[in-house]
């Protein structure tokens, strides 16, 4: 991963994976999944930015990294409490 820090925002490029393998075992209480995998990493990444802002409200924008003919090909980003990545922000928050 890399993280560069500026001012008022944060980016992350976080490496991609390619599972060669994947099997989910079982639900764990906290409800994610237990699972077995075997990965080799790729030379793509994930860009997150992270912007400070004056008010308290997360936001959560997405640009798809692929185009395809057909947008309804593509599925929806969630961008409330069932995106991690919104969890995530707001445990920080809390913490």
């Amino acid at each position: 991963m890399y993280v560069l820090r500026r001012r008022t925002r944060i980016e992350i490029w976080a490496p991609a994976k390619l599972n060669l393998f994947l099997e989910v075992l079982g639900r764990r209480a906290d409800g994610f999944h237990e699972m077995e995998t075997l990965m080799a990493s790729i030379s793509l990444f994930d860009h997150l930015t992270f912007t400070a802002s004056g008010h308290s409200d997360l936001q959560l924008s997405c640009r798809w990294a692929t185009r395809v003919s057909n947008s309804a090909d593509i599925e929806v980003l969630p961008t409330g409490q069932d995106n991690l990545v919104i969890r995530a922000l707001d445990a920080l928050r809390q913490a």
